[in-house]
């Protein structure tokens, strides 16, 4: 191919070696993955396309009509996502609804042992003091 020629996009990137050009491992690399790259493109068959506009036409809302579809396709799997998220959080909240729950009676079961704590140390107190013995009913 003469530097003239037009490239195809595969191989441009070999147009501009020069002779005496310095292959690094890397560019062997690069190299061997363009010509790979390059003989694929050339076993490619070449899109067919119609010289009637009208065929043309028909061709262009086929592919539009299949972007489309695919759109609507992946539409519906996006709402089913947000429904399944929806939820997903709809039953973290009922937990969560039910943990405040729980933690409400904890805590009402703690003030209740504090009343009786201290119930039972006025008692304890009122009982030292009857029986005459001295020093904190706290101890």
């Amino acid at each position: 191919m003469a530097r003239g020629d037009a490239c195809p996009p595969c191989l441009r990137p070999f147009a501009g070696l020069k002779k005496g050009f310095e292959m690094t491992p890397l560019r062997i690399t690069a190299f061997a993955t363009l010509l790979a790259m390059s003989a694929a493109c050339a076993s490619a068959p070449e899109p067919v396309v119609p010289a009637d506009p009208v065929e043309r036409a028909e061709l262009k809302v086929n592919e539009l009509e299949a972007r489309l579809m695919k759109a609507e396709k992946d539409l519906v799997a996006a709402r089913k996502d947000v429904d399944e998220a929806r939820e997903r959080v709809k039953k973290a909240e009922n937990r969560l609804a039910e943990a405040k729950g729980d933690v409400t009676k904890a805590e009402t079961k703690v003030q209740q042992a504090k009343k009786a704590l201290d119930k039972a140390r006025v008692d304890l107190g009122d009982e030292l003091r009857k029986t005459g013995v001295t020093g904190s009913a706290d101890n």
